[in-house]
């Protein structure tokens, strides 16, 4: 034990001695940028024949310290660039700036043609991803640039391991390495944002509403390092917005095209206006988007239901047809008070609406109401809206100490439009569904089988009919999967076709994250060695209520003659006429037709006499499905860290712990067998009554990343950590299950879930082809604990 703390303390003397306290040296300093003056982070700044070695950071700064006084040869080396070695003589005690050092592209010579890169952007992704500590895939702003990115998803859809969810043809929520969505972390300027969406509940964030034109650059990684969020089992997304480049530019970008479904145009305009001030220490960049599109999608939907047979409740055929307008900007500002300490600060805004209207015709082999067609004519006007920015500053005092601190706030909201009542306050508003029903009818096309759909004697008495598809049907009679085909022997018609109910299905989310605080705070032991300790706390607060209103046709006094569907405007279900026809459907002959949108939005006045609503409340029939519906939550969120970085010309290492902390309340409704009774309505019913979950917990998660430089473009990686994801608020929520009311599913919360933890192993070899590109190639592990 003796001989371990002397160990320990000559160690700590000597870093003390050569670190701390280095007698009679000097120290270099300086910045690179490139052709444009841009900065060019990532870069490997060495002197020659001595163990001096650093890289620039994300300002293409650099220094480097505790060097005895000599002569020296400085060697800076960028891919795509041209190395470059300046001799350099340091006295004792000097402090030599070499102000800004202008990096030169690299040149091709082939024969009598010279051949110049000019794609700086490109060459800082590729200069970080070489240096990064972690396996990093770095987009820059000159790629996303290049292709028709429409909004934040599309930026990082063809990166390697990432896979990207749809949501009618546009971009949405992204996930690493083949793991759920809500295990993968995405992140704006390093700050996980809210969610509120129309079906998402986890914590993963939708960009439908996040121009991409906002981003500058994104950089994805597949390990971690303490000084990020850990919650992100499958690995992160960092999207980082425009920042100011200190120049005078304005630029404008035009585009258009045609929804080849809809047959309607779209069109998108981006510009972007940047200043500086004349001392050259203020800079500000603002940026406006707006992007509109039509769209339409073609879509089908089986519904199943009992796992011992497989067999179809229902075919939904489905026709979207919509308007979305997306509108974003960005603005970034900041101030350099001196070489030593600035601040700034970015805010941006995204807001997308999008007029929805659904055509949906079912086909009903099994439903409470008998084997019937259900046409649903429905329309919704979606609102997602999503705020936030932050104060930063960085103070450098020497050129040993870093200090940054930031303060962040976020808001994200979803809701629905005035429809079908033009009250912007009215709680009946949601989206909207029209049903119109036909008349029972006889499905040809069931199979007779036992109970768990295998065959049976054809004279048996004991028997069920199904609708199977594909190999469960045990007569080789089943229908293609992807085509499935009703048959019946009924002759129906529009006039056939009656009112039976409308429905608004209410949806008033809100999640928002008022307080971000960050500090991170970074020691350079010696040119070698650096230490960064930090911690980021964040309050997060939201609820999600969801609700449903109906109206019936009031029958009173039998004085009601039936609503049909022919005394109403109709259009085709399909604009083309070819419904489904990639996948060999012939639907055609079998659809109905719909309500036009006039028709839909004049019915609730029109009709409302001769209408009875149902409001969902205690004294609903059905509001014991619904009364775990809406639930509120208040989550804090606490972490610390600690990390050491060591870095020579053949290796780095960089290892550490971060301990996240978590601290939830969320509550929600069950009910109870106390009655009450309401004298206006003559009805007794059960009282609801608050359930609350109180959790909390601690990860302790380490990590370390070590990096082998084989050559200069070509290094391997290898990396352990222990990551974690917290449970989604609807998984935690008390009280009775969340409804979906089209899926006929409940989800009951757990009030005592835990998060999930994850062991990570990776190993990756990556080798450099200057700034045309690179290949690696890797494997990883996961060992997955707690997860439900």
């Amino acid at each position: 034990m003796k001989k371990h703390l002397c160990l320990i303390l000559f160690i700590l003397s000597q870093l003390y001695i050569h670190g701390v306290c280095p007698l009679s040296s000097g120290s270099i300093r300086g910045i690179l940028i490139d052709s444009l003056k841009e900065p060019v982070p990532g870069v490997i700044i060495s002197i020659e024949n001595t163990p001096y070695k650093t890289l620039t950071d994300i300002n293409g700064s650099f220094s480097l310290f505790n060097i005895p006084p000599g002569n020296y040869k400085l060697t800076i080396n960028a891919l795509g660039f041209e190395k470059i070695i300046i001799d350099i003589r340091l006295d004792v005690d000097q402090q030599l700036d070499l102000k800004y050092i202008t990096l030169k592209t690299s040149a091709t010579n082939l024969n009598e043609i010279s051949i110049t890169e000019e794609m700086p952007g490109e060459a800082k992704a590729i200069n970080l991803t070489k240096t990064s500590p972690r396996l990093v895939t770095i987009t820059s702003s000159e790629e996303i640039s290049k292709l028709p990115n429409k909004n934040a998803a599309d930026v990082v859809a063809h990166n390697p391991g990432v896979a990207v969810q749809r949501n009618k043809g546009e971009n949405s929520i992204v996930s690493i390495r083949g793991t759920p969505s809500d295990w993968s972390a995405v992140l704006v300027n390093g700050d996980r944002l809210p969610v509120a969406c129309e079906e998402n509940t986890t914590r993963s964030f939708e960009f439908e509403a996040f121009p991409a034109s906002l981003i500058d650059h994104v950089v994805e990684s597949r390990t971690v390092t303490p000084d990020m969020e850990s919650d992100n089992i499958g690995g992160s997304i960092n999207f980082f917005t425009k920042d100011p480049d200190y120049k005078k530019s304005v630029g404008l970008d035009i585009a258009g095209g045609i929804s080849a479904l809809a047959n309607k145009p779209t069109a998108s305009i981006n510009a972007f206006l940047e200043n500086v001030s004349k001392n050259k220490k203020f800079g500000v960049i603002i940026n406006l988007s707006c992007y509109s599109r039509y769209y339409a999608s073609d879509a089908q939907k089986v519904v199943f239901g009992s796992n011992f047979n497989h067999g179809i409740n229902r075919l939904e055929l489905r026709r979207y047809d919509g308007y979305r307008n997306t509108l974003g900007g960005n603005i970034a500002m900041e101030y350099k008070f001196n070489s030593a300490f600035k601040m700034g600060t970015h805010f941006f805004a995204g807001r997308m609406t999008d007029d929805k209207q659904m055509k949906k015709q079912s086909f009903d082999w099994f439903d409470d109401s008998g084997q019937r067609i259900r046409l649903q004519n429905a329309y919704g006007k979606l609102i997602r809206e999503i705020i936030g920015g932050d104060i930063y500053a960085e103070y450098k005092p020497t050129q040993r100490i870093n200090l940054k601190v930031r303060v962040a706030s976020y808001d994200n909201r979803f809701g629905y439009g005035t429809f079908p009542i033009k009250n912007k306050n009215d709680n009946r508003n949601g989206f909207y569904v029209m049903e119109f029903m036909g008349p029972t009818i006889n499905y040809t096309d069931r199979s007779k089988t036992d109970a768990n759909g295998n065959t049976i004697d054809p004279n048996s008495t004991n028997y069920i009919l199904l609708k199977l598809i594909g190999n469960d049907e045990p007569y080789g009679n089943g229908d293609n999967p992807k085509n499935i085909q009703p048959h019946y022997s009924n002759i129906l018609q529009a006039k056939d076709f009656q009112y039976t109910q409308s429905y608004t299905e209410g949806n008033n989310t809100h999640e928002s994250d008022p307080i971000v605080g960050q500090m991170d705070l970074q020691y350079k032991i010696n040119n070698l060695i650096s230490l960064q300790l930090g911690g980021k706390y964040r309050e997060k607060q939201g609820y999600r209520h969801i609700t449903k209103h109906d109206w019936f046709q009031n029958y009173a006094g039998g004085s009601s003659a039936p609503i049909l569907l022919t005394d109403f405007e109709t259009r085709n279900f399909s604009h083309s006429g070819s419904f489904l026809k990639e996948q060999g459907g012939n639907y055609e002959p079998l659809l109905m037709p719909f309500l036009t949108m006039d028709a839909m939005n004049g019915f609730v006045d029109q009709y409302n006499n001769k209408l009875r609503e149902v409001y969902m409340n205690e004294l609903n029939s059905e509001y014991r499905f619904w009364v775990g519906s809406n639930y509120d939550y208040h989550e804090q969120q606490a972490a610390g860290y600690a990390q050491l970085d060591y870095n020579t010309d053949k290796l780095n290492i960089l290892a550490g712990v971060r301990i996240e902390h978590t601290k939830l309340f969320e509550e929600s409704d069950t009910l109870t067998n106390n009655t009450a009774y309401d004298v206006a309505t003559s009805t007794y019913y059960f009282l609801p009554e608050k359930r609350y979950t109180h959790l909390k917990y601690t990860g302790i998660l380490p990590s370390i990343n070590a990096t082998f430089y084989l050559d200069s473009i070509t290094n391997l990686l290898l990396a352990a950590s222990q990551t974690m994801h917290r449970p989604n608020f609807e998984e935690t929520k008390p009280g009775y299950a969340v409804i979906r009311y089209n899926d006929l599913e409940y989800t009951f919360g757990n009030p005592h879930l835990r998060p999930a933890y994850s062991i990570n192993l990776d190993l990756n070899l990556q080798h450099f082809f200057g700034t045309r590109g690179m290949w690696s190639v890797g494997s990883y592990f996961k060992k997955i604990k707690d997860h439900i």
